[in-house]
C-alpha cells in the first residue's frame, strides 16, 4: 500500500512540473522578445526585394606601364622612326634589302612608242626623239637619244652654262641639205646622212651645244668652232673631222675644225679657260675681239700665225 500511495503521488506531481516547465518558458520567450525589442507592431510580412550582387573581375595579372616613358625609351624609337626613314629612301644596310631601281619612259612626240631609260645622274631624261616620218631609223633614234641625255648636261657643263637646261626635241627628216640644223631647242637630222653614216655621233654632239649656245648675237666662226670643240673634247671624231686645218677650213675664220683646233691652240697654250670666257661674253653679248688680248696678251693675228706654225700648219695665212 505503501508503495503504490508513493506512484499515485508521482503522477499527482506531473502536472505540477509541467506548469512549471511552462512558465519557465513563457518567461525565457518574454525576456528574449523584450532583449530584441521584437513587437507585432514591428514584424513586416512585405517580401523583401532581391538583392543584386556585383562580382567585381580580378585579372589574375595586370601589365602596368610607367606614367612617364622613360628617356631610353623615347631615344630608342626616335632610332627606329630615323632608320625606318632611311630605309623608305635609299639603300639600307638595317633594311638587309636593296631599293628596286625605278626607270623613266617617255614617249616620242609624233609617235606612240616609247622607252626606258635607267635612273642615272640626271633626275629626268632631257632629251626626246621623234622618228615618225621615217620608221627604219628607229634603232639609231633611240641610240641618238641615249647620247643626247648623257652628253647634253656635260656639254652645259664645260661650256660653264648658267642658264637652266631646256628640253632638247630630236627629230628625224627624210631629207635636208646638212646632216644636222638647230632651231631653238629643236635638232632636225637627215636621215638619210645617219644611214650611211651610223658612227657619226659627234655631229649630234655638235648640234646639242648649239643649243647650250643660244647667243643673242652669232659670231659665226667662235659658234661653230666651239660646237666642233665639244665635238672632239667628247671624243668623237671621224676620218673627214677632226682637228686640223686644209681643205674646206683653211683659216680659223672659217669654223668648225680649224676653228676648232685654233681655239685647242690658244687653250694649250695660253688661257685653259678659253672656251667658257668665250661663251659667257656670247651669252651677255659683250663679245669683241679685243678680249683675246685681255686673255692671252696678243691678239687674233698674233695667235693665229702662231698656230699655222704648230697645230694650225695646214691652214691659210
Amino acid at each position: 500500500m505503501e508503495d503504490q500511495t508513493e506512484e499515485n503521488q508521482q503522477y499527482e506531481n506531473l502536472p505540477i512540473h509541467r506548469t512549471e516547465l511552462n512558465d519557465h518558458t513563457e518567461n525565457n520567450l518574454t525576456e528574449q522578445n523584450q532583449s530584441l525589442n521584437v513587437t507585432e507592431e514591428t514584424i513586416s510580412f512585405t517580401k523583401p526585394k532581391p538583392t543584386i550582387l556585383h562580382r567585381k573581375f580580378k585579372p589574375t595579372s595586370v601589365i602596368q606601364f610607367p606614367k612617364r616613358p622613360s628617356k631610353l625609351l623615347i631615344a630608342i624609337l626616335v632610332i627606329i622612326v630615323l632608320l625606318l626613314a632611311i630605309c623608305a629612301g635609299a639603300t639600307c644596310w638595317f633594311c638587309g634589302r636593296k631599293m628596286p631601281t625605278s626607270s623613266l619612259t617617255q614617249s616620242n612626240s609624233k609617235s606612240n612608242s616609247s622607252k626606258t631609260n635607267a635612273v642615272s645622274s640626271t633626275p629626268t631624261p632631257l632629251c626626246s626623239v621623234d622618228y615618225s616620218q621615217v620608221p627604219k631609223m628607229s634603232d639609231f633614234a633611240v641610240k641618238a637619244d641615249q647620247l643626247c641625255d648623257e652628253i647634253y648636261p656635260k656639254i652645259s657643263q664645260k661650256l660653264g652654262n648658267v642658264n637652266p637646261l631646256e628640253k632638247i626635241q630630236l627629230v628625224f627628216v627624210k631629207s635636208q641639205l646638212n646632216p644636222g640644223q638647230t632651231s631653238g631647242n629643236i635638232i632636225s637630222l637627215d636621215s638619210n646622212w645617219y644611214a650611211q653614216h651610223p658612227d657619226d655621233l659627234g655631229s649630234i654632239a655638235h648640234e646639242i651645244t648649239h643649243v647650250v649656245q643660244s647667243y643673242p648675237t652669232n659670231v659665226s666662226w667662235i659658234t661653230e668652232g666651239m660646237a666642233d670643240y665639244i665635238r672632239y673634247w667628247a671624243g668623237y671624231q671621224t676620218s673627214w673631222s677632226y682637228p686640223h686645218c686644209g681643205a674646206g677650213s683653211l683659216s680659223y675664220t672659217s669654223g668648225y675644225w680649224c676653228a676648232a683646233t685654233f681655239l685647242r691652240f690658244i687653250e694649250k697654250t695660253y688661257d685653259p679657260n678659253i672656251v667658257p670666257e668665250l661663251n659667257s661674253a656670247l651669252d651677255n653679248n659683250n663679245y669683241n675681239d679685243s678680249l683675246f688680248v685681255s686673255y692671252t696678251g696678243k691678239d687674233l693675228s698674233q695667235l693665229w700665225a702662231e698656230c699655222i706654225m704648230q697645230d694650225c700648219a695646214g691652214g691659210s695665212p
